[in-house]
């Protein structure tokens, strides 16, 4: 290829960052940690997108989640819409507290966090963050406590899933 077709290549992929198609894939993740410290930290990645329009259809105000035009009252929202559709239970339901979010214009982190937990041998895990959006949507779900991991996949028809240490 020559040096114009190799900067034409270049400048339509530069462009093609701007100008990329809504994601077909409807899946958002939960990553969940056992600290040593008996805290469960706890990450969740959300499409930007359609976490702002979950926003809406919950509170009736858009947010513009990740880009430049974002709204104040985004935090509050967030964290009263995910109280209602996120949730941890050992032996016990699991109270956990906001810690904070990073939203960018493709995806959103999600930080919370449950203190004093000790080891446990099951937790289970609610989680119908954008089933009211999509009919398709999953969560994966990967709980580490110690150096073992278990996953499971939340959906609409299996909204909490069981995870063993046994």
């Amino acid at each position: 290829m020559n040096a114009l077709g190799t900067a034409l290549v270049g400048i339509g992929c530069f462009l093609g960052l701007f100008n990329t198609p809504p994601h077909p894939i409807h899946v958002s993740l939960a990553e969940v940690e056992h600290t040593a410290a008996g805290e469960l930290q706890i990450s969740l990645r959300i499409f930007s997108d359609d976490l702002d329009e979950a926003l809406y259809r919950h509170s009736g105000e858009r947010f513009e989640i990740g880009t430049a035009q974002e709204k104040p009252g985004a935090a509050p929202a967030l964290e009263a819409y995910l109280r209602e559709r996120f949730g941890l239970r050992t032996t016990q339901p699991l109270a956990w507290q906001w810690v904070g979010y990073e939203a960018g214009l493709e995806a959103t982190w999600v930080y919370l966090e449950v203190t004093g937990v000790p080891p446990f041998d099951r937790i289970a895990c609610t989680n119908r963050v954008l089933f009211e959006v999509y009919t398709d949507q999953t969560s994966v779900v990967n709980v580490t406590q110690g150096a073992v991991t278990r996953s499971g996949i939340t959906r609409h028809d299996r909204p909490t899933i069981d995870l063993a240490w046994d």
